[in-house]
């Protein structure tokens, strides 16, 4: 059994007269925007209620790990308290930078009606 594409096929319908060369050309434009609309790939969009819930627990932790590295300052308790002290600080800046781009998503965030 041979593989036949779809403009193959309406190619061969057009040759045998099934179908006008308008109808060919508006099929054919049809099934390329198909095709292409099939590549891109949209990533699912977070609720309003859970950006807020993710800014928040973001932010959160932002403040634990801050409160944490101050902390560290003051102890004596780790022998290597200026990795400690970069661990923490490295740690606030990452989550900052996401708790940031879940509030900015949050306070921009539009409702899709489609």
């Amino acid at each position: 059994m041979q593989n036949i594409s779809s403009e193959q096929e309406l190619k061969q319908l057009l040759d045998e007269g099934k179908v006008s060369q308008a109808e060919y050309e508006q099929l054919l434009e049809a099934m390329k925007s198909k095709e292409c609309n099939a590549n891109h790939v949209s990533r699912p969009k977070l609720s309003r209620k859970k950006t807020k819930i993710a800014a928040i627990l973001f932010t959160v932790q932002t403040a634990i790990f801050l409160w944490l590295s101050f902390h560290s300052v003051n102890s004596q308790a780790f022998r290597n308290r200026s990795l400690v002290i970069g661990v923490m600080m490295v740690s606030v800046i990452v989550f900052g930078i996401w708790a940031l781009r879940y509030w900015v998503a949050y306070w921009t965030y539009k409702e899709n009606h489609s």
